[in-house]
């Protein structure tokens, strides 16, 4: 008898055993030299299945007819494109990013940027988030053609129907500490960020926030730990637990870009792996460069109520993109499958700098008045300021809405000329702070000149820490002396 139990407990164990392996038919690709171990082995019932991409909400127009800029109030991105053609990107990005589901109607289609009762204003911070998504998308499509190759990026790959993309990533809360562990470095803690494995849960701060990712080193041409080349177990784990990220956000494994019989010879690897290195790079200069600017636009927690975090992460900072953002799942986004046709807004021909200015700068006005500039200047510059953080002279994404404004004026008022002025905090000694004000007066100057500004409109000049706004000392006083200020007069 009790070997019958015996036999059953076995019967029942084995199927559960097996449960844990993935059964059924294989696919093997070869992508490398016969020999390399290059290979691609997937199971098809694994294969994420890709959203269908929607339809063209209707025929692209051309790029005939009056400007955009011209038929709407504060257009400051793609103003110089044709109205019908601003009017279909704007219907496609209804479509999607906030479609028509049967939702709250002032969370969808056009209301979900804009006031309906004054589509002008940027009382939602969602349009102004969406400018800045629009200028990120041409940027990638533009200048990382080494990674997006000629398919490119619409706000569709990330986004895919929700007004948030599903996969991102932010800064993690600090893990509570499990059994006798009290310090575990972020392991040890199933997430899927690492595909659940031991390493640690965040690797996307240390190598996607900003240019970190140029770390990215394992193995060292040295046999024993020297002085170029020093990298810990702990930088080691953090680092494969990117690559896991990149395994499943891809839906490969580690051969699509290692060679198995040396993961660090580039002579070895497929050209996949460059493409990856562009990949990642494109992540972590878009992270620094868009979205964490974007901290003091989006909101903490939903404008319904609530103090669920909502467009920020546990720790308060925006949240980024990762592999699996676009990729979702598959090598190639969407299988491959490219928009670009019918979006022809989002890929600036020849570059994103001499696109923008093309499409941003108008045509002088030879009608434009000393009373109407005058008052156009105004409205553009009146209680606003360009600002930076403490010891850079970078433009926060956020000053791009006012900078781009004063493009729009000073192409139609080509006969007023605008100084440029860099101002510091006291923090620090006076010849640094001459020096950062400079850096920032030409940062500024060098924006407006690349969207088309006249060379013989602009001047820049530092005056450091000589003309604060606020004297107090205070964080928020310093705050507010770091910043460009413009003086407009007519020639």
């Amino acid at each position: 008898m009790s070997q019958t139990r015996l036999l059953i407990a076995s019967v029942t164990v084995v199927p559960l055993l097996l449960a844990g392996c993935e059964v059924g038919p294989k696919q093997t690709t070869q992508t490398g030299y016969r020999g390399t171990g290059i290979d691609q082995v997937v199971n098809p019932k694994l294969v994420k299945a890709q959203v269908p991409i929607p339809a063209n909400v209707y025929a692209t127009p051309d790029d005939s007819g009056p400007r955009a800029s011209e038929t709407y109030k504060n257009v400051q991105v793609l103003g110089g494109a044709s109205t019908e053609r601003f009017n279909h990107l704007m219907a496609q990005m209804n479509n999607w990013v906030a479609p028509q589901t049967g939702k709250d109607p002032n969370e969808v289609g056009c209301n979900y940027c804009h006031n309906p009762n004054n589509m002008a204003s940027d009382e939602k911070y969602t349009k102004v988030v969406a400018r800045r998504m629009i200028q990120m998308t041409q940027n990638i499509n533009a200048n990382y053609t080494q990674h997006v190759q000629g398919t490119g990026v619409t706000c569709w790959t990330c986004h895919r129907g929700n007004a948030v993309p599903q996969y991102k990533w932010a800064t993690a809360a600090p893990a509570k500490s499990m059994g006798f562990a009290e310090v575990n470095t972020g392991q040890n803690h199933p997430s899927p960020s690492a595909a659940y494995a031991s390493l640690p849960s965040d690797p996307f701060s240390a190598y996607l926030k900003d240019d970190g990712v140029n770390n990215i080193r394992v193995a060292s041409s040295m046999p024993l730990p020297s002085s170029n080349h020093v990298v810990s177990v702990k930088e080691a784990e953090k680092t494969y637990g990117l690559m896991m990220h990149l395994s499943s956000g891809l839906g490969v494994n580690c051969t699509y870009c290692h060679n198995t019989a040396s993961f660090r010879a580039w002579n070895m690897s497929s050209p996949q792996r460059a493409v990856a290195w562009y990949g990642l790079r494109m992540v972590a200069k878009t992270n620094a460069e868009y979205m964490t600017p974007l901290a003091s636009v989006f909101p903490a927690v939903h404008p319904g109520g609530g103090d669920s975090p909502w467009r920020k992460g546990p720790m308060g900072d925006t949240y980024k993109i990762n592999c699996a953002t676009c990729h979702q799942g598959v090598n190639k986004p969407m299988n491959g499958v490219s928009m670009r046709a019918d979006n022809p807004l989002l890929w600036p021909a020849g570059g994103l700098v001499a696109t923008t200015a093309a499409l941003v700068a108008p045509k002088a006005d030879p009608n434009a008045t000393a009373a109407s500039c005058n008052a156009d200047f105004d409205k553009a510059l009146l209680g606003k300021t360009v600002e930076f953080d403490t010891g850079a002279a970078t433009i926060r994404s956020t000053s791009a809405p006012l900078l781009d404004s004063l493009v729009q004026v000073a192409g139609r008022c080509s006969n007023f000329k605008m100084a440029v002025e860099g101002h510091t905090d006291a923090v620090g000694d006076a010849a640094s702070n001459l020096k950062l004000s400079q850096a920032r007066a030409d940062a500024v100057d060098k924006y407006l000149a690349e969207r088309g500004v006249a060379a013989t409109q602009l001047s820049a000049q530092g005056f450091g820490s000589s003309r604060p706004l606020d004297s107090s000392g205070t964080p928020a006083g310093n705050q507010k002396n770091r910043r460009i200020e413009v003086t407009v007069a007519a020639k």
